[in-house]
């Protein structure tokens, strides 16, 4: 899963990164070749090692991180540090989930897509981010936020693709260009007045997801399951907190519900629609 184009040059940041990453790869590999699958006790008993682990490593990491974004004066570190809140309250939620479930596998395989998405937009995208100078640029017109969502959504893309910006396509649209797909909703809402907000419908191919787990995780599927569902979910989390982000900007602070599953007949045509193309597949976002 590892690639030095995920090095950001920091080099205690960019070691922590690196274990973060072969630590997924461990449980990856654990569960493809089920190890230790005879052997209940001692599965669960890795499994537990790795969520303790995760845990404490990541907090660590994301301190040092935060201490090094202080020292050369990231301007938007209070949103990083809220992004590094959400994950170590997501692991503690997988951590309870899978202890109640007697670490069912199903459950492990959401975990392990959840957190391979986290980590490798995480690092590839918010850290390399977080480098380059921020861009404040207030949107007001609808139709440009709607463009700047579809600039901002091609872009998570490419980060967790690894594919060339060129070679991913979004077009404008106001119809909803889908007869089915993975689906998913956020509602986008002003922290100040809960009555301001803004559905978001998100809808991938299967073809999608097969081939982002591919372009992230490196495992070949032939049939969907928690890993895919996992994270396409993550990716419509990280993708909503785009459209938050883009409101935000006008002085307002707005934020996202958890991405939920949904049937594609709950998500209408919509005030505003686009669709973006790759090697990946095909995704829809529909604001309505």
């Amino acid at each position: 899963m590892w690639k030095d184009s995920y090095l950001l040059g920091v080099e205690n940041i960019d070691r922590q990164h690196k274990n973060l990453f072969i630590t997924i790869d461990k449980l990856k590999r654990d569960l493809k070749e089920n190890v230790l699958a005879n052997n209940i006790e001692a599965y669960n008993k890795r499994l537990t090692e790795t969520i303790l682990f995760l845990k404490s490593y990541a907090i660590e990491h994301f301190r040092d991180e935060e201490k090094y974004y202080l020292s050369i004066g990231f301007k938007d570190l209070d949103r990083h540090k809220k992004i590094h809140s959400k994950l170590e309250a997501s692991v503690s939620r997988y951590e309870t989930a899978l202890i109640q479930s007697n670490f069912s596998r199903s459950v492990v395989k959401e975990f392990l897509g959840f957190l391979a998405t986290w980590l490798v937009y995480h690092v590839a995208g918010e850290d390399l981010i977080a480098l380059k100078p921020a861009k404040t640029d207030i949107i007001e017109e609808y139709s440009n936020i709607l463009l700047e969502f579809a600039k901002r959504t091609k872009g998570v893309l490419e980060t967790i693709s690894g594919l060339p910006n060129e070679d991913i396509k979004f077009k404008m649209t106001n119809r909803r260009d889908f007869s089915e797909g993975i689906c998913y909703r956020i509602v986008v809402f002003n922290t100040k007045d809960t009555n301001v907000k803004k559905d978001v419908g998100f809808v991938y191919t299967e073809e999608m997801a097969f081939n982002t787990i591919k372009a992230m995780m490196g495992m070949e599927m032939s049939e969907l399951n928690e890993i895919a569902y996992s994270a396409l979910q993550e990716v419509s989390n990280i993708t909503g907190s785009k459209i938050a982000d883009i409101l935000s900007v006008s002085g307002l602070v707005y934020d996202i519900t958890p991405p939920e599953s949904v049937e594609l007949a709950m998500i209408p045509a919509g005030m505003g629609s686009f669709t973006v193309n790759s090697q990946l597949g095909k995704m829809g976002v529909i604001m309505y």
